[in-house]
Order: structure tokens, then C-alpha cells, then sequence
């Protein structure tokens, strides 16, 4: 007998073992996907931070059959609105069925991350557990059950990364055709899109450079689908003027990039991420004894830049009027009362703005919260520690042998770095959820090394997943009983005096807004309660609350019924 049929044979129970494996731990990310649906229902309707934007998209193109930008997107969009209107043309336009669209995409999101862990040769407890840490993350959580950009482009790219790694692996054409597809997808979403077939056709012109070989099927593989995309985008969007976000958010930029304050604020903006990535990309990390020195060299150059930028300068200005929001390690603001990750007040510091921002009584004392930035800190520390000798053991690697130390994951690497430096060196504003798009990139540097971990990096591990799941599903649970309840106090006083202000998002989505009704957690000076909506409030300790239906003292009292 051949051969090569006797170890096709002898593979044979192998793979199936593998694909066995594979499918139970695909069956166990659904089932805690499905668990947490059934714990935390995502049905709502009522929009989330900015999402009522995107469903207005979709609304029109159901209504007029035709793509409208919105006047406050910059996304791109329309693989969004696309995505959304199928659904709703189905099940009917709600936010709730839009919501569903989202946890969809949500879910084969972190299936491909688990793929991307293992393509990469991670174990399989050390890719659940990357993927547990990732679907926790309370940015993803939190925004998983809305219709905000966020988690559908990461999805796409997470899932266009697997496909590129899946193809350049194992030399197979067809999944960069589809990861191309996919990339393509998320350049509609998020213009980021660009940045993941750019990454990997660095890669590969890289090693073409090294080897004096030119990969030529996987190139063309790799770039003619999102090239046919992004080319067929531009000239369909030609002639079309930039949304006034779009043009506003370009005049901000351009007031500070490249300029002589431009370093300061890139470095601004990076060390208020970091305690977030810190807190929320938590696990074990395994230094070598003769490496523990860069550890200390890193808490004692934190604490100086920290230091430094409070003492060089105030906080960055990085909003324009009618308001005016800061940014700095020691001006933020950690997160209000009850889940604000990716709302005002979050990581800013916002002046000239009450009346459109809800209200919100904090939690938990300043102290608590200063706390918790600084263990984010702290945590950071052997992070950039890691990055560091990892960085540097590679470098002199691929000094001695240039083209052996080359592999995809450099192209995956590239396209979260790149993610990184737009984000906080280029956008016009930051918020703390645009950290979302690199934290993957961080987990995955991080459980790459789990196949050393011992018990005791195990037992830690487990801890933070655990701790992280904890603190996200009890902040996600109290923010849907707080709008739930924002939104039902909304509508009693909307019956009453037909206009009134709720917060940012009903006054967009629904209007009719006046300053002499509101709704609010903190009754406001020369107003008058009206009526007291309860809620429960888990992270401070399983107690009610209550959102407030006010009126100006002025105004005739409301009738009750």
C-alpha cells in the first residue's frame, strides 16, 4: 500500500478528533453568547449612544430605497445600513431587530477570533479563554446590544484577518479571496477597512523583498476584492459632499495634526486609553527573570509622563464649541452613573453641555473610581513590559536570519498598530470605546503565550475572566434597567407636556425637545419632581433607584394619571 495512503488513513481519526474539538468549542461560545441573551434580553426600543443615527439610515433606505448619509455619521456606513435592512425588511424595523443584527455579527466575530487563536497555534483553553476575555470586554458586551459601528466592523475585520491567515497558512487562494470580501465589507462599515489588506500585503511584499520571491497568487488574492470594493465605493459616492460631521471632524483634525501640540496629545490620548486595555485585556503575562527590570522601567517612565503632561500643559482641547471637552490622565472623569463606556463623561471632562447631557448621580465616590484607574495602570505595566522584550527579541532575531522570523501574524500585528495610531492620533475626538477596535490585538499578544502558563498563570487567568464577566454583566444589566426606566419615565411626561428633555438620544430620535420638562437622576435646581420611576442598581450594591420626571417650579403641576 502507498504511502501517502497509509498516512492519509493514520491522519484520518486525527482531524476528525481535532474537528470534534473545534465544534464543542464553537458549541461552548454559543452557549455563553445565548446564556448572556437570556440573562440580559436584548429587546429595547430605544436608541444606544449614537445609534439612532445608523437606524435612521436604514429607515430610510427602507422607506425611499436609496442610501442617505446622515448628516452626523463619518463612517462610511452603508455596509451597515445594508446589513441592517434585510433584517428589518424581515422582522420589522425596530431597534430591537436591529439590535439582533448586531449580536449576530457579534457572535461570528468571536468565533473568529477563537479561529485566529488557533490558525496561530494557541491551545484550545487559551483561545476560550481569549475569547471569553474579549466577548466580556464591557466595551463589546455593551455595545453588542446596540446598532453602533463598533462591533459590526470589528467582527468584519476579525473575520477577514481569519480568512487571510487561513490563506496564507495554508496556501489556499480561495479564503483570501474571501477575507478580501470580508475587509471590503468593513471598509463600508468603518473606513479602518483599509488598514487589513494594507497589513497583509505589507507582510507579503516584506517577505517578497527578503526572499527575492513574489508571492504573486496570494497578492492578487488578497487585494483584487477589496480593491474592486473600495474603488466601486468612491466612484459610487463621487459627487456626493462629505457629511457636515465628516467636514467638522476634518477642520478639528486639521487644527492639531502635525502640528507643535500634536505630540502632546497623541501622548495624552494613549496613556487615558491605557488603564481601559490595562483592566479589560487583564491575564496572566510570563516575563523572564533577567527581563523583570523593564517592569520597573515602565512604572517608573508612566509615572513621569503622567506626571509630565499634567504639569506641562492643561488638558487638551479637542472639541470645539458650543462645548468644550478635555481629555488628560489626571482631568478625566471615569465612568457616571450606570454604564457610560462610549457616552459623555466617560473619559472627558465636559463644559457647556448640561442640557443635552442626561443627568447622571455616580455610583461610587471619585476615590473608587481613581482607584480603579490606577490598578488599569498597574496592569498595564507588564503588558508594555511584554510588548517590549517580545518586540526586541524579534528584531534581533530577524537581524541574524531575516526572512525566518517573518509570519502572517506580523500582518495581523500591523493591522491593530495601525488601528491604534488612527485612532488616537489622528480622530478628531476620543472615546473610551474606539479602544475596542485594537483590544483583540492585545488579548491575542497576551494568550499567545499560555501554552507556558503553569497553574498559578491559569488560576489568575480564570480570576480576571471571571472578575471582568462579573463587573460587565452587572453594569450592562443596571444600564438596561436605568434606560428602561429613563425611557418609560420619558413617555409618562412626553403624555403629559408633549415636549421635554430625556437625554441626548431620545432628543435626536424623537424631538419635540423643551427646557422646562426633563428627565433626570438628580433633581435640578428651580424644578420640581413630578413623578419617580425605580430601577435597580447592581454595582452599587443591589439597591433602587430612581429616575425623576421634573417640571420648572413654574409650570402648572402635571396631572398624575
Amino acid at each position: 500500500m502507498p504511502a501517502r495512503v497509509q498516512n492519509r488513513r493514520s491522519d484520518s481519526p486525527r482531524k476528525r478528533a481535532i474537528n470534534r474539538l473545534e465544534l464543542r468549542s464553537l458549541g461552548l461560545i454559543t452557549a455563553a453568547w445565548a446564556a448572556v441573551l437570556l440573562l440580559i434580553p436584548p429587546q429595547h426600543e430605544y436608541p444606544i449612544i449614537d445609534d439612532w443615527i445608523y437606524a435612521g439610515s436604514v429607515r430610510t433606505l427602507l422607506q425611499t430605497g436609496a442610501f442617505v448619509m446622515p448628516a452626523l455619521s463619518q463612517a462610511n456606513l452603508v455596509g451597515l445600513t445594508l446589513w441592517g435592512a434585510p433584517w428589518a425588511r424581515l422582522l420589522g424595523f425596530s431597534f430591537t431587530t436591529l439590535t439582533y443584527s448586531t449580536l449576530f455579527l457579534a457572535l461570528l466575530g468571536l468565533f473568529a477570533f477563537y479561529g485566529i487563536a488557533r490558525v496561530l497555534n494557541v491551545p484550545v483553553w487559551g483561545a476560550l479563554l481569549g475569547t471569553g476575555l474579549l466577548f466580556f470586554n464591557p466595551l463589546f458586551l455593551h455595545l453588542s446590544y446596540s446598532f453602533m459601528t463598533d462591533v459590526p466592523f470589528l467582527a468584519l475585520a476579525l473575520i477577514a484577518c481569519f480568512c487571510y491567515l487561513m490563506g496564507l497558512q495554508g496556501n489556499q487562494a480561495a479564503w483570501l479571496w474571501i477575507g478580501g470580501f470580508f475587509a471590503g465589507w468593513a471598509f463600508l462599515v468603518r473606513q479602518f477597512g483599509l488598514f487589513i489588506p494594507i497589513s497583509f500585503l505589507a507582510y507579503l511584499m516584506l517577505v517578497g523583498l527578503l526572499e527575492r520571491r513574489w508571492r504573486r497568487p496570494e497578492i492578487i488574492g488578497m487585494v483584487v476584492m477589496p480593491l474592486i470594493i473600495i474603488v466601486g465605493w468612491y466612484i459610487w459616492s463621487r459627487g456626493t459632499p462629505p457629511s457636515p460631521a465628516s467636514v467638522e471632524a476634518s477642520k478639528q483634525t486639521a487644527s492639531f495634526l502635525f502640528k507643535q501640540n500634536w505630540p502632546l496629545i497623541f501622548l495624552t490620548r494613549s496613556l487615558t486609553l491605557l488603564p481601559l486595555v490595562g483592566l479589560f485585556a487583564w491575564s496572566a503575562i510570563k516575563i523572564h527573570r533577567s527581563r523583570l527590570w523593564l517592569v520597573a522601567a515602565w512604572a517608573v517612565l508612566l509615572l513621569w509622563l503622567i506626571y509630565g503632561v499634567a504639569a506641562a500643559a492643561p488638558p487638551v482641547q479637542i472639541i470645539a464649541q458650543p462645548f468644550t471637552a478635555y481629555i488628560g490622565p489626571l482631568s478625566l472623569q471615569m465612568p457616571l452613573q450606570l454604564f457610560t463606556f462610549g457616552v459623555w463623561g466617560s473619559i472627558l471632562r465636559v463644559e457647556g453641555i448640561n442640557f443635552f447631557n442626561y443627568r447622571q448621580e455616580p455610583i461610587w465616590s471619585s476615590g473608587a473610581w481613581w482607584a480603579l484607574w490606577a490598578l488599569g495602570m498597574a496592569l498595564a505595566v507588564p503588558l508594555l513590559a511584554k510588548v517590549t522584550e517580545a518586540l526586541w527579541g524579534w528584531l534581533k532575531a530577524l537581524c541574524k536570519r531575516p526572512g525566518a522570523h517573518l509570519s502572517p501574524i506580523m500582518g495581523f500585528y500591523l493591522v491593530g498598530l495601525l488601528t491604534f495610531a488612527v485612532s488616537v492620533g489622528y480622530l478628531a475626538a476620543l472615546f473610551d470605546r474606539y479602544a475596542l477596535a485594537f483590544i483583540p490585538f492585545v488579548i491575542l499578544f497576551i494568550i499567545r503565550g499560555s501554552r507556558a502558563w503553569g497553574r498559578a498563570a491559569w488560576a489568575y487567568s480564570v480570576v480576571a475572566l471571571v472578575l471582568i464577566a462579573a463587573f460587565s454583566l452587572l453594569a450592562k444589566a443596571d444600564q438596561v434597567d436605568h434606560d428602561n426606566a429613563r425611557w418609560q419615565a420619558a413617555q409618562w411626561l412626553k403624555a403629559r407636556s408633549g415636549r421635554l428633555h430625556a437625554g441626548y438620544d431620545w432628543d435626536n430620535w424623537v424631538g419635540n425637545v423643551s427646557a422646562d420638562y426633563a428627565i433626570t437622576d438628580i433633581l435640578d435646581p428651580g424644578f420640581r419632581k413630578e413623578q419617580e420611576f425605580p430601577y435597580l442598581s447592581r454595582l452599587e450594591g443591589f439597591v433602587t433607584r430612581q429616575v425623576i420626571a421634573e417640571s420648572k417650579a413654574n409650570m402648572p403641576p402635571l396631572p398624575q394619571r
